[in-house]
């Protein structure tokens, strides 16, 4: 057993705390999702170290991703404040319509900000040509990658060779990053975009691409 394992991205321990269960799927619709954080809302209400956490985890998610979310302008702490004061119970199966004719401008920015940085309803926009079995693998990479202490060109350049990689190659990636630290992590990274992209790019070249 690894004696440091990987501490886990802010998306990781946002998505564990908010997705404690499996309800969730990549597939699940967005009205599902709302359902399931208005249910843990609605349970968590009149926690306030429950609501500090999330939106602390919140707001180390907006810091951590790199892309121009446009959900990272909503979260504010009179969102989320709103947000939960105003939700009452848990969301059935067809609830959330009705709610969100019920919530102020606030909550509803609130929840529509937790929906799109919690992610659990979709998966990283890097997996969009990926085939649909291996996107979930596909994005813990790009979890990865991106969280790594590794220079920016080299990021981009593991990024763009990672689609070349066969579905057992990326697999095995993540089945061993889930037992190295931070370090061994970069160090990995560093040495693929060296040896495994340099000869993905060669071969590109070789072809006329």
């Amino acid at each position: 057993m690894n004696p440091n394992p990987p501490t886990p991205s802010a998306l990781q321990q946002l998505r564990q705390f908010v997705c404690e269960d499996d309800t969730i799927r990549p597939w699940s619709s967005i009205e599902e999702v709302m359902e399931h954080l208005v249910t843990r809302i609605g349970r968590h209400r009149d926690d306030e170290r429950w609501r500090a956490q999330l939106l602390q985890l919140l707001l180390a998610q907006r810091a951590t991703d790199r892309a121009a979310s446009p959900w990272k302008a909503l979260i504010t702490r009179e969102n989320l404040d709103a947000l939960m004061d105003e939700i009452q119970g848990p969301a059935g199966p067809g609830r959330v319509p009705r709610l969100l004719k019920s919530l102020s401008a606030p909550a509803i920015l609130g929840l529509s900000a937790m929906t799109m940085a919690v992610g659990c309803n979709n998966l990283c926009p890097e997996a969009g040509g990926i085939p649909p079995g291996e996107q979930e693998t596909y994005c813990e990479l790009v979890d990865y990658i991106n969280d790594a202490d590794i220079g920016t060109g080299v990021r981009d350049d593991i990024l763009d060779c990672l689609p070349d990689l066969s579905a057992a190659e990326r697999t095995d990636m993540a089945d061993l990053f889930a037992t190295y630290d931070a370090d061994q992590i970069a160090d990995y990274l560093g040495a693929m975009a060296l040896v495994t992209c340099q000869q993905s790019d060669d071969d590109d070249d070789d072809t006329g691409h």
